[in-house]
């Protein structure tokens, strides 16, 4: 017993000592610690769900840069690869239906502008689609996959008169801080493999405002048509008063699909049925809702929720 009493001090002072250690060596986190974090975004889970694509960011702090490429994880056990290297300013991950393809906007160090590439998963290095002269916005794939819709803002109309300081611009709505002319973004479509685009929309409307607030592009289930949100002008002030358009592929035939303003973020369920966000009751002090639209009425499916919707899926 007496060998006993001795032990428990002696082994709880072993405990207490070992745990006073390792409050002594635990490290805080530190300002340099920085340096080493690592940026995860746009994760795209594969068609098929066995793999999810992610954009990996890294600081370059000798050079003042982020380095960029894409990852491949795979769903069930975590393994990873890369897939692009040394890259900048990656965004709009996007598989095709098909799973085949994996298209991404990127800086194109021969334009000098963000463009399309696409990147076939059975092997192969990413291939440019795009040529555009002031870049890409926004895009999306056909359901056959043969086919690309983009958003790429209108060049200088009068390059010639701007040059020879003819620059002069109507002050309209634009912010103060506005110092040459807004030109709008359109709806372009182009073969996946690349080639010649072809101009769907034009006009003073824009498909993005200037504070760079814009919708997914979506097709059609048929693949007939894009849908899209309209904005009046390219001023974020006058924003609230979008609506959302279809733009026919093979016409360029543009009509009003949903008239209510403030209306965004379209998209089609794989039956074909339409939905999009918009404030509730229009209503900007309300919050955002979902809305359907079935047999030419709009449903609000989101009511008894009773709370501002940012972001909503199809399953």
């Amino acid at each position: 017993m007496k060998i006993i009493k001795y032990l428990i001090p002696i082994s709880f002072l072993f405990l207490v000592s070992r745990n006073a250690f390792g409050q002594v060596e635990k490290k805080s986190f530190q300002l340099t610690d920085l340096r080493k974090v690592v940026g995860i975004s746009e994760p795209r889970i594969s068609p098929d769900g066995k793999e999810a694509a992610v954009i990996v960011s890294r600081h370059n702090w000798e050079k003042d840069s982020v380095l960029q490429e894409i990852d491949l994880v795979d769903v069930s056990s975590g393994s990873l690869r890369s897939l692009t290297y040394s890259r900048s300013e990656i965004s709009g991950l996007n598989w095709s239906h098909d799973g085949s393809r994996l298209g991404f906007i990127s800086l194109d160090e021969e334009t000098k502008k963000p463009q399309i590439y696409s990147m076939p998963m059975n092997g192969g290095d990413p291939v440019r689609i795009t040529d555009s002269k002031t870049g890409i916005e926004e895009f999306s794939w056909s359901p056959d996959g043969k086919m690309l819709a983009f958003v790429s803002q209108d060049t200088i109309p009068n390059p010639k008169e701007v040059k020879h300081h003819e620059d002069a611009f109507q002050v309209t709505d634009n912010n103060f801080t506005v110092r040459t002319p807004v030109h709008p973004w359109h709806l372009w479509i182009v073969s996946a493999s690349g080639g010649r685009a072809k101009r769907l929309t034009a006009g003073t409307f824009s498909i993005c405002t200037d504070q760079k607030d814009i919708s997914p592009v979506v097709w059609n289930p048929d693949g007939k048509s894009v849908i899209f949100q309209k904005f009046p002008d390219v001023w974020e002030g006058n924003s609230w008063h979008s609506v959302i358009a279809q733009a026919d592929t093979g016409t360029g035939e543009i009509k009003t699909i949903i008239s209510d303003e403030a209306s965004g973020w379209p998209n089609y369920s794989s039956r074909g049925t339409l939905s999009f966000v918009r404030p509730r009751d229009g209503n900007l002090n309300k919050g955002n809702a979902v809305y359907l639209n079935e047999n030419g009425k709009n449903k609000d499916i989101t009511n008894d929720l009773a709370r501002n919707i940012n972001y909503y899926t199809w399953m």
